[in-house]
C-alpha cells in the first residue's frame, strides 16, 4: 500500500512516497514548495489532524501544476503542507530520498497497475465517457 514512484515534477526527478489509502491528498510538500505550485487565486482549506493526541494544521490548495510518471502528464490537482516540523523538513530532505507524499488524487482519472516483485508499474488513462 505504501512505496516509493518515481516522477519529474518541476523538471526535477524525485522520488514519491506514495500511499495507496491517502485519498484526500494530491502531493504533500514543503511550505516553500507548496507555496510555489499552489494556484494563487484558489481558497486555502486548513483543518486540525490529531496524531498520538497531539493536533496540526494541514493547508490544502488547489493545483494545477502537472508530474510526469511514465510518460504521461499528471495533474496534482491538490497540493498540501503539514504544520509539524516544518521548519526541519528543508533540512531533512537531502538525507532521505523522499521528494514528497502521493496521495490518490492525481490518479483519479487514471488505473494503476503494480507488479511489486518485479519493480515496476505502469499507468493508464482511464477512458472518457461520451
Amino acid at each position: 500500500r505504501r512505496f516509493m514512484l518515481p516522477c519529474e515534477l518541476n523538471g526535477k526527478v524525485r522520488e514519491m512516497f506514495y500511499d495507496s489509502g491517502s485519498s484526500a491528498f494530491g502531493l504533500i510538500t514543503t511550505k516553500n514548495q507548496y507555496d510555489k505550485m499552489a494556484d494563487p487565486d484558489t481558497k486555502e482549506i486548513q483543518y486540525g489532524a490529531n496524531s498520538w493526541g497531539d493536533s496540526f494544521p494541514i493547508h490544502h490548495k488547489a493545483s494545477s501544476q502537472m508530474m510526469q510518471m511514465n510518460g504521461l502528464n499528471i495533474p496534482l490537482k491538490r497540493v498540501s503542507y503539514v504544520d509539524m516540523y516544518s521548519f526541519l523538513q528543508p533540512l531533512i530532505g537531502p538525507f532521505t530520498r523522499i521528494g514528497g507524499w502521493l496521495g490518490n488524487k492525481p490518479f483519479t482519472e487514471h488505473s494503476m497497475i503494480f507488479d511489486i516483485k518485479a519493480e515496476e508499474f505502469v499507468i493508464l488513462e482511464k477512458e472518457k465517457e461520451g
